[in-house]
């Protein structure tokens, strides 16, 4: 079955990256079927999106910091750092993954 759910994510040349545990439904999913879907929504009008269809790849780059970048969106500096404490590099239950795209559907006008 399909599986949709929020994630937070980085766009770096041209691929989406994100992270989840590893004892989530959502990689489970993934380690069975590496392929997966991303859309981006702008939630101002003029209501503009982006749907990004592609494999998933697992990647090795330092947890603490990617989670600390993300979470700047949402809590500012000071909370993000006591927010990326939880995501130490070394944890074993977090795995960082990426959305290389093979199909990308946008309405964002030029």
């Amino acid at each position: 079955m399909p599986h949709s759910v929020p994630i937070w994510y980085s766009w770096d040349n041209g691929e989406a990256f994100m992270f989840t545990g590893t004892k989530t439904q959502k990689w489970k999913n993934l380690l069975h079927n590496p392929f997966a879907t991303l859309c981006v929504d702008d939630r101002e009008p003029p209501y503009q999106s982006v749907i990004i269809h592609g494999k998933i790849e697992e990647v090795q780059i330092p947890l603490n910091q990617f989670v600390r970048s993300l979470s700047m969106r949402y809590y500012g500096l000071t909370e993000s750092n006591e927010f990326s404490k939880s995501y130490p590099d070394y944890a074993e239950d977090v795995v960082v993954f990426k959305l290389i795209p093979s199909k990308i559907v946008s309405d964002l006008q030029k």
